[in-house]
């Protein structure tokens, strides 16, 4: 009941027969499939076919004490094989005798035939061979310790804080954002993909020692999980400047920080930008070329509350920014109401 908690759209992790199209990640954190209740997530591979092949899919299964699938990822190719890597949080499992401390599994892309030969157990009911990742995954991230907060690091927890950075620290390597992002804890970090690379299952990463960190003032919030960065942007050009810029969202605060160039002056960086708005805006975050009018990356931010939901589109400017949005320097900003949009459905449905 709880397939597609998660989903990633990435490159290309693994062909059936050279497609060389994007592949499928989905995450059911909830399953009733052996071991334990402990979760899985599902690869479906590309296709020039017209529909995703539950055939060829691939299955990856956690235990009762790594439950996965509330945050899987396709990540960038971080070996150099030309194949992208499958991330998986386990943001509640108990690491070294610590609750709630939480582990990330990264897998390696490989051709789907070597996938299939991952596949080391079968469901003692349905008979379905599964990858498990407890024991599959070549690298591993542990969440910091001790735990920050009550509730939990919540670890990888925010499925909206993942971020595929670029080679920030230039070696060759794309960094790997993961979101820890309890209002009581308010910390991102960015941990080096060479690290990673570096980690195995006897020898975790740990993410005490990351690239960097961005923080903000913590709150006494501990239950939910739209603290700083519980959704980010990365590898975009927003402030002019370098083209691995982190945005971050904190919806509890109402707040998206824009880091310019992260490591270019400091390991714990201050935002280079602050864009205020109401309470919960940042719920979601992309970018992209909304208008299409210049080269410039545009801001597309959600405020996800019950009351006054909407969705903002916040234009940057070749010649800078307009005044508008909160008390930020802010953007050429258009803004679309939930409830009106909701009212214009139900007047075209009645035929009005």
């Amino acid at each position: 009941g709880t397939f597609g908690t998660d989903l990633s759209v990435g490159g290309n992790v693994g062909d059936v027969a050279s497609e060389n199209k994007p592949d499928l990640i989905v995450g059911q954190p909830w399953s009733a499939a052996a071991p334990n209740n402990g979760g899985r997530v599902v690869l479906f591979f590309g296709s020039v076919g017209g529909t995703l092949s539950n055939a060829d899919s691939i299955e990856f299964r956690g235990d009762s004490t790594f439950r996965i699938g509330l945050a899987a990822r396709i990540i960038r190719d971080l070996d150099g094989d030309g194949l992208d890597e499958i991330a998986i949080a386990a943001p509640a499992a108990t690491v070294g005798g610590v609750v709630n401390r939480g582990r990330v599994f990264i897998l390696k892309g490989r051709s789907r035939a070597q996938w299939a030969s991952a596949r080391s157990a079968t469901d003692p009911v349905s008979m379905v061979p599964y990858i498990p990742v407890v024991t599959a995954a070549e690298h591993v991230i542990n969440g910091p310790n001790p735990v920050l907060a009550a509730a939990g690091n919540g670890f990888g927890l925010n499925r909206h804080g993942w971020g595929s950075l670029g080679d920030l620290n230039s070696d060759g390597t794309p960094d790997v954002g993961i979101p820890t992002s309890r209002p009581v804890i308010n910390k991102y970090r960015v941990v080096s993909g060479a690290a990673i690379l570096a980690s195995t299952q006897a020898s975790p990463l740990d993410a005490n020692t990351p690239l960097f960190e961005v923080a903000e003032t913590a709150t006494t919030e501990t239950t939910i999980t739209n603290g700083l960065g519980a959704a980010v942007v990365t590898g975009q050009d927003i402030l002019d400047s370098a083209p691995n810029d982190l945005v971050a969202s904190s919806p509890s605060g109402g707040r998206i920080q824009v880091y310019s160039n992260p490591l270019a002056s400091a390991s714990n960086p201050a935002p280079t930008l602050t864009i205020q708005g109401p309470v919960t805006f940042g719920y979601f975050l992309s970018a992209g070329n909304v208008n299409s009018a210049d080269t410039l990356s545009d801001l597309v931010i959600s405020q996800g509350a019950v009351i006054s939901n909407e969705a903002w589109v916040l234009y940057r400017r070749g010649t800078g920014f307009d005044s508008g949005i909160g008390t930020s320097p802010a953007f050429w900003v258009s803004r679309f109401q939930g409830a009106v949009i909701l009212a214009a459905s139900a007047a075209v449905t009645a035929g009005i």
